[in-house]
């Protein structure tokens, strides 16, 4: 069958990639209230907050619309960087941008093989549960009181 956008089927698929995109994209726009609470108090600290992501490059070009852009120092998309984690090259292409060593970095994602990553980089890392537990590990850290 074919695909139904706003109840017609849709016989060009090309013209449903732009649909696609802006549903996928709109996901992101907001962030659940705890992760905002998290970021907004980091930014409060002036701790800088860098987003690395699997995410392709469309999200990249529309990361300026997400509602909590300003609480992000600087993001790192996989679409953009041409590799993806867990693969060890992408957490290389962010320490060198930033010209900083691994150990500099604290780490929360929610894919074990990522984490494991990281921690082989020297990264302080953090497989994400909840929120809660995340807020608690960054309390632990010395990062948020």
């Amino acid at each position: 069958a074919l695909p139904l956008i706003d109840g017609a089927h849709v016989d060009d698929l090309d013209a449903l990639l732009p649909q696609l995109v802006s549903a996928d994209t709109n996901g992101w726009r907001e962030i659940r209230p705890g992760a905002r609470e998290i970021l907004a108090e980091l930014n409060g600290l002036d701790a800088p907050v860098y987003v690395l992501s699997n995410a392709p490059r469309h999200f990249a070009e529309s990361s300026a619309t997400f509602d909590w852009r300003h609480l992000v120092t600087r993001f790192f998309f996989s679409g953009m960087l041409g590799v993806a984690k867990p693969d060890p090259a992408i957490y290389a292409a962010v320490e060198e941008a930033l010209g900083l060593p691994g150990d500099a970095f604290w780490f929360i994602d929610d894919k074990q093989e990522n984490i494991t990553t990281a921690l082989t980089r020297g990264w302080h890392a953090h497989l994400w549960i909840d929120d809660a537990d995340t807020r608690e590990w960054l309390v632990e850290e010395g990062f948020l009181g």
